[in-house]
């Protein structure tokens, strides 16, 4: 659902602060690159703004679908991990009752948060940059 685009987007900020601690920065396009921040970019500066809204966008909604529960940032954080089943409650510290009753509430959440942010089904990047401002 669109609610992992929201933890994808939390991925990418922690990794961005995680590289720019060592020196190196993450290009926000999808191209994976990665350059010494050093050495200067060429990218048109209306384009990086808007990346940068929408990452604030997707970041906006997954604080929204967190919310103060620390549950359920671990929860989406253990997602961004790529772990599953045993792992995923392993890492929570919860029974497999617990946990599919916070990944039906996190499904339910990030469902009331994006729905105004869809047409057709699938989250729109303009309402996602409108959302963040």
């Amino acid at each position: 659902m669109d609610g992992i685009l929201s933890s994808h987007a939390y991925t990418i900020n922690r990794t961005r602060k995680r590289m720019k601690l060592k020196g190196v920065e993450l290009i926000a396009d999808n191209d994976g690159s990665i350059i010494d921040t050093n050495w200067p970019t060429h990218r048109d500066p209306l384009q990086e703004i808007e990346r940068e809204q929408r990452r604030a966008g997707a970041t906006k909604a997954l604080d929204m679908i967190a919310g103060d529960d620390p549950k359920m940032r671990s929860l989406i954080d253990g997602i961004c991990r790529r772990e599953r089943g045993r792992k995923l409650r392993g890492s929570l510290g919860i029974t497999e009752l617990e946990l599919a009753a916070l990944r039906r509430r996190l499904k339910r959440t990030a469902q009331a948060v994006c729905v105004p942010l869809c047409i057709d089904g699938a989250i729109d990047p303009d309402l996602l940059q409108e959302f963040a401002a």
